[in-house]
This record gives structure tokens, C-alpha cells and sequence, in this order.
């Protein structure tokens, strides 16, 4: 079995987990789901709810995990959470919460979607089915905090750091993630080229790439289908100098519709791997890019020792992070697996962060802030409505930017006054893809994502 595969993409790994519930222990509600527009089909969900749930009075806190790929599904982690839920909550060491469990299925090359939103057919919009479908779903059906203080995010293996890159983009809806046994520091990945090369049919160059290859070349074409798609689309405005090696790509569909990032010469083409894979979709560079992280969040993420491939991932970002992101890291013996025990270890870090968070929030919001509210349908097909609220009397602008940070059309500009305003945005002409809507209002800029499909 292939390293690669093992750990960039999510060997489908059940942990060992205790037989039955107890009797007095919370319950997990299984066959739920939704429907998600952006990915025109049922999400299936499992949620977890506390022992003596409530609709009424205050919301519970909040923690969505996000599953591997190559079989898992919402069921492979959440009996373990159940019973590591049931005992921290019951020894009083944690807060009662609802735990939510998404299964995110469809995607070619062995559901290799790694939570990006890709416009490959056989892909899909995965990271904003999370933020923009499945956290309002959520919050309108079950009492659950709506404000980042009181949500977290976290995953396994492809989750885990899918998790993470969620949680930095959209770092004002969550407060906490964290990544168990992910890729994150996508650079690692280059001592694996051989393992790709390996099963070429070629024994030297000029090479050939099939995900019929094997294992590992079948998971490289699954990540470049979510990092470099065909047609190429960047996940966040970033004016500046980012999409050169975007445009440069441009041209005709190459083979599977993915840049593949290894040349016939055996070489990994930097264009592809550095130009699109790391500049995009690597967390250090994410984590440094102001127009990305806007606003700090507390960061755990950890690998097993044992066999994990994950591990030198986890290792290169950790030493990446150093002390300019303070973060939590930690290994375990284990292989590419997620122990009951780091399960429990994790619910209490969680519990401790949202306090610090809790504690440490002002009570008011200072006078003059504009809020974006969201939009909705999100995904749009023929139109969507933006909504935000200005706190005091002054100059709005509001801007559609397609993915590059390139402003396509100014929604807003002139004087509004305080309180709750709309404005119907016709989709129709635009292109499908992300986009974003960047609101300014005294001296304080907010994005928000927005998809177009067809």
C-alpha cells in the first residue's frame, strides 16, 4: 500500500471503539442529512446531542468533524466521539455540545475532494458546502451557538487538514480546529515523487501519468483535481502577483481536466506544485497571507508515529508555525489512526479554548462596525441576495471580486444609514466559479465566498 495514499489521502481507518451506549450518555442521531445545492445531492449526517437536550434556553457549543476519503464516511469516527463525548461530558471535564458529522461523498479518484471548492466536473464546491450550507442548516435546526466563540472544526486524515484550511479561511466562524494524522504542509510531499514514478509503465523518461498507474499516481491525480483543476481557480482575492502562474495555464484541457504535477522528465513542475498546489492550498502560506487569516484562531494538530506517513507533513508544519503561529502539536505511537484516547484528549482542549474565547470577548462591538450577514441561495444559480448591517450613518462599498481579487462589478457606493440592508445580486451572467463580495464601511474591510454554478 502506497505511503502517499496512506497519508495525504485518507486510508479508510476504523479505531476500535466501546460496544453499546449507556443508558443515562447522550445520543447520536444517525440518517440525517440535507440538501446541498452546490453539490446537487443529500448529505448524509450523523449529530450527536447531549443527555437532557434542550430546544429552548441557552445554545450548546458546537464541533463539526470532517471524515477521510478511500471509504470513510461520517460513521467511520462518530461511535468513538460518542462514547469520548459521553465520558468527559458525564465526568464534568467538558461542557455539554453538539458534535456534527457531514458525509461528503462523490468525488472522482477514490472521493479525493480534499475540501476544496474545485470547478472540475467530478469535483464540487466541498469547503463552501460546509461553511455556507451546512453551518446554516445546522444552526436553523438544532440550538447551537451561531458566534465563532462557540464553534470549532476538526477532521481526519484528508479532514484534518481540510479542517484546517477551512478554519483559516473562515477564520471569523470558528474559534478552534483541529487536524488529526492531515497533510498540511503540502511541501512534504516531494519525497514521493518517486513512488509516483514507480508505476509508470516507463522504467525511465519521457514518463507517463494514468491513474490507472496505481495507487500513489491515482492519489496525486486526486489531489491535483481538488489543488490544480481545470479550468484553474483560486480560493480567496488575493490581488498581486499570486494567479501569474494561472494565467500561464490557460489554454487547452489537459488529460482528466487537472494540471498533474509531474513533467514526462520525472520533475515536479514547480507551476503546477509551487505556482498552484503550495501558493494556494499549503497552510503556512494561507496562515500568512492577511487577506486569508484575518483572525487568529487556536490551532491543534497532530500525527501518529508508528507507520503514520501523515508524520512528516505534521512535522514540516510544525517547525514552519514555530513561534510566529502559537499552535498546539502532539504524536502518538499509532499508525494512520485516530485513538479513543486523543479523542478525549482533544473534546477537553476544545472545551478549554472556548472558554478562553468566552472570557476573553468584549461585550459590545465597537460603534460604526458593517457586518455581511451572507448570502442566500449560496451556491447561486440565476440570483442571490446579499445581506449586511451598518451600525452607524456613513459611506458603503460593496464589491463582487471574481477569484483573482479582481473587482467585477460594484454592488454599493454611497451613504447608507444604520441598520439592516439587502441588495439582489443576477448571477446569470456571471461565469460559474468563486467569487467574493467585499464590504468597506469605516475603515474596516469584510469578505464573504460566494459560488456560481450552472
Amino acid at each position: 500500500m502506497s505511503r502517499l495514499r496512506q497519508s495525504i489521502l485518507c486510508l479508510f481507518v476504523l479505531v476500535a471503539s466501546h460496544p453499546g451506549p449507556a443508558s443515562a450518555d447522550g445520543t447520536l442521531e444517525t440518517d440525517l442529512g440535507f440538501n446541498s445545492v452546490g453539490l446537487g445531492q443529500n448529505v448524509p449526517l450523523r449529530i450527536y446531542k447531549p443527555e437532557g437536550y434542550s430546544e429552548t434556553g441557552d445554545p450548546y457549543r458546537v464541533y463539526i468533524f470532517l471524515h477521510g476519503c478511500c471509504g470513510e464516511n461520517h460513521m467511520s469516527h462518530s461511535i468513538n466521539f460518542f462514547h469520548a463525548l459521553n465520558a468527559k461530558i458525564n465526568s464534568g471535564e467538558i461542557d455539554p455540545m453538539v458534535a456534527v458529522f457531514p458525509s461528503l461523498q462523490g468525488a472522482d479518484f477514490g472521493n479525493s475532494h480534499e475540501y476544496t471548492d474545485s470547478p472540475r466536473e467530478g469535483n464540487g464546491p466541498y469547503s463552501s458546502v460546509i461553511t455556507e450550507e451546512l453551518l446554516p442548516y445546522i444552526s436553523e435546526h438544532y440550538n447551537i451557538r451561531t458566534d465563532r466563540n462557540g464553534r470549532a472544526i476538526g477532521g481526519f486524515s484528508m479532514g484534518g487538514d481540510g479542517a484546517l484550511r477551512i478554519a483559516i479561511r473562515n477564520s471569523e466562524k470558528f474559534i478552534a480546529v483541529s487536524s488529526h494524522s492531515g497533510a498540511p504542509a503540502l511541501d512534504a510531499f516531494r519525497p514521493f515523487l518517486p513512488e509516483v514514478l514507480a508505476e509508470s509503465p516507463e522504467d525511465e523518461p519521457p514518463y507517463s501519468f494514468d491513474p490507472g498507474n496505481g495507487p500513489a499516481t491515482e492519489s496525486t491525480f486526486g489531489l491535483a483535481s481538488a489543488f490544480s483543476p481545470y479550468p484553474p481557480a483560486l480560493p480567496h482575492p488575493n490581488p498581486g502577483e499570486r494567479a501569474a502562474s494561472v494565467s500561464a495555464l490557460r489554454g487547452e484541457a489537459p488529460p482528466y481536466d487537472v494540471y498533474f504535477p509531474i513533467l514526462p522528465s520525472g520533475e515536479l513542475d514547480e507551476s503546477v506544485f509551487t505556482g498552484l498546489w503550495i501558493e494556494n492550498h499549503d497552510a503556512i502560506q494561507l496562515l500568512r497571507d492577511p487577506l486569508v487569516y484575518t483572525t487568529p484562531i487556536s490551532i491543534h494538530f497532530e500525527t501518529g508515529t508508528g507507520g503514520d506517513s501523515a508524520f512528516p507533513f505534521n512535522e514540516l508544519l510544525h517547525q514552519q508555525m514555530g513561534e510566529e503561529f502559537p499552535h498546539s502539536y502532539a504524536t502518538h505511537p499509532g499508525g494512520h489512526l485516530l485513538p479513543l484516547d486523543r479523542v478525549e484528549w482533544t473534546l477537553v482542549w476544545l472545551h478549554e479554548r472556548m472558554n478562553d474565547a468566552t472570557a476573553a470577548a468584549p461585550e459590545t462591538a465597537s460603534s460604526g462596525a458593517a457586518q455581511l450577514k451572507g448570502n442566500s441561495p449560496n451556491p447561486a444559480r440565476d440570483q442571490t441576495v446579499i445581506s449586511y448591517s451598518v451600525e452607524s450613518d456613513g459611506p458603503v462599498q460593496l464589491d463582487l471580486l471574481d477569484a483573482q481579487g479582481r473587482e467585477v462589478r460594484s454592488l454599493v457606493r454611497g451613504h447608507k444609514r444604520s441598520g439592516n440592508h439587502q441588495i439582489h445580486l443576477d448571477t446569470r451572467e456571471l461565469p460559474a466559479g468563486v467569487y467574493f463580495y467585499r464590504l468597506n464601511h469605516d475603515e474596516r474591510s469584510e469578505s464573504r465566498k460566494l459560488i456560481v454554478t450552472r
